[in-house]
């Protein structure tokens, strides 16, 4: 992993160069307190940010209690927490003015890329028992907690340190109208429940796979469900896809009930689906679809309800890069799908997303490409990390980011649209694979059994999927489709060369120039 020193905001890669026509579109207006439902903040334990004096900033979903620093900063500086207990360290001594404290969440690994900090009031705190300060602020809330650090530091000598310091943002699966878990519809609908009379696309054995090895699509998401053209089968060493959990393991938290591949259910009292419940199983089958002689590895960061906590993603990012730039071919991957985005708060506030460039650059660098859904608020405001495409000093495999297309290759209407929306690919009304979840929705017609043949007739079951398949919509399922084309373009550029090394050579040289290779193969050409 790329190092950052210690007294500064790294913006190596992926450095700002808006121009100056965009300005005025960079922090558009986003009615987000209006769409986040509060059932899910509570969930999360989290917050919409609120209004501030800058006239420019938006609106951002950030988890009350945590905070985010570079674990290396803290190696660097580990000052900036309590070296002993009842000592503050410098981060303590800011945030005692307002009855505060901080206190570290140990990383579970050595790749973790950052660390929380969780924010918690003196009160309730051991070694102080009582207020630590004036003007307590109750109960803690770390956006308020970082304002008063950087306040507190602005000139001194822990300021570039502060400056490090950031939210836990919740990402959001942008598959939703809005790129926001609203149940009531993703894209131009909701999950719809059909049936498919295919059978799955053949797959090659390894043995007849071009380049020696298949290309690896690493797909961030709500895990993988049971589904007949999904399961292992055949060579146990071979199966389509393979779950990351026995290496790398999220931060979970105990907040939303069960694996959302598992029934989709994590309310049994109320008995429906969980508005994201299948996303991750939809995603693999478009891959499956797409990309049938490809492997998938499947890494588990996202809640049924659609969320992803933002230091969960980052910190998959840097597993995946110490997986990589430490193994040889067997674990190499060649592209990566983020179906998720946010927006940043102000437009100074860059420091969350200089922890997601340097890591996508550090993955670029080894000659991954990866895959950013544009989003689906209808808006030119920069998605991230989708619109880190438009900065400057770019990794040797930019990211690309893909807005979402009609099957008439139509611009979908939900669809973010701006420059730096590199592809497009079609993301509307898509059908793929689902778990074989049925929900406590009843169809909306019945009629009791006929006595001519004595079957039931109702209309269709909205979250009945024993059928095994679904329609879908989002850019989510876009970037997923685009991100399986540039899988299946590795295998297809070696067809008929009767190569079997080829993929097995995974240097960043190599590599990189595959991946340059494989974009081209999947754009239309220029007219």
């Amino acid at each position: 992993m790329t190092q950052r020193p210690d007294d500064a905001i790294s913006h190596g890669w992926y450095r700002r160069t808006q121009p100056p026509n965009e300005q005025h579109n960079r922090h558009q207006a986003w009615p987000l307190s209006g769409e986040v439902p509060p059932g899910l903040l509570r969930r999360h334990g989290a917050r919409v940010s609120p209004a501030t004096d800058d006239a420019s900033a938006g609106s951002t979903v950030y988890r009350t209690e945590i905070l985010l620093v570079p674990s290396q900063l803290l190696q660097a500086r580990p000052d900036l927490l309590d070296t002993a207990p009842g000592v503050d360290g410098a981060l303590n001594r800011h945030l005692a003015q307002a009855g505060w404290y901080v206190e570290s969440e140990a990383p579970t690994g050595s790749a973790q890329i950052v660390t929380r900090l969780r924010v918690r009031s003196r009160s309730a705190r051991p070694d102080q028992g009582g207020p630590g300060g004036p003007n307590v602020v109750s109960p803690p809330d770390a956006y308020h907690a970082l304002r008063l650090l950087r306040q507190a530091t602005a000139g001194g000598a822990d300021a570039a340190a502060v400056a490090q310091i950031s939210l836990d943002h919740l990402l959001f699966a942008i598959s939703t109208i809005g790129g926001l878990p609203i149940t009531e519809g993703h894209g131009d609908g909701a999950r719809v429940p059909v049936a498919v009379l295919a059978s799955p696309p053949r797959r090659r054995p390894l043995a007849e796979v071009p380049g020696g090895r298949r290309p690896v699509v690493v797909v961030l998401d709500t895990g993988i469900g049971t589904h007949p053209w999904l399961n292992p089968t055949g060579d146990p060493q071979d199966h389509f896809w393979v779950d990351a959990t026995p290496s790398w393991h999220p931060h979970w938290e105990d907040l939303v009930g069960p694996e959302p591949e598992d029934d989709g259910i994590s309310k049994p009292l109320v008995g429906t689906l969980d508005s994201h419940a299948g996303h991750g199983t939809f995603i693999a089958g478009l891959i499956r679809q797409i990309a049938p002689d490809a492997s998938m590895l499947s890494l588990h960061v996202m809640y049924g309800d659609g969320v992803i906590h933002e230091s969960d993603a980052i910190n998959a990012l840097g597993w995946l890069h110490h997986r990589v730039s430490t193994g040889g071919p067997a674990e190499f991957v060649d592209v990566i799908c983020l179906s998720f985005g946010y927006y940043e708060e102000t437009p100074a506030d860059e420091t969350v997303t200089s922890a997601f460039a340097e890591v996508l650059a550090d993955l670029g660098n080894l000659g991954i490409r990866v895959v950013a859904a544009g989003g689906n608020h209808a808006t030119e405001r920069e998605t991230y990390p989708a619109a880190l495409t438009r900065a400057g000093n770019l990794p040797a495999i930019p990211l690309v980011s893909v807005g979402a297309l009609n099957p008439n290759k139509t611009t979908a209407y939900f669809s973010n649209q701006a420059l730096w929306i590199t592809d497009w690919e079609v993301g509307n009304a898509l059908l793929s694979t689902m778990p074989p979840f049925n929900g406590a929705l009843e169809p909306e017609y019945r009629i009791p059994p006929a006595p001519t043949n004595g079957k039931v007739r109702e209309s269709l079951d909205p979250d009945n999927f024993k059928g095994g398949f679904a329609i879908w919509s989002g850019t989510s399922f876009a970037a997923a489709a685009f991100a399986a084309k540039l899988a299946q373009a590795l295998v297809t550029h070696l067809e008929g060369a009767n190569d079997h090394t080829s993929l097995l050579t995974v240097t960043p040289s190599v590599a990189i120039l595959r991946a340059n290779t494989a974009l081209t193969d999947c754009r239309p050409p220029q007219s």
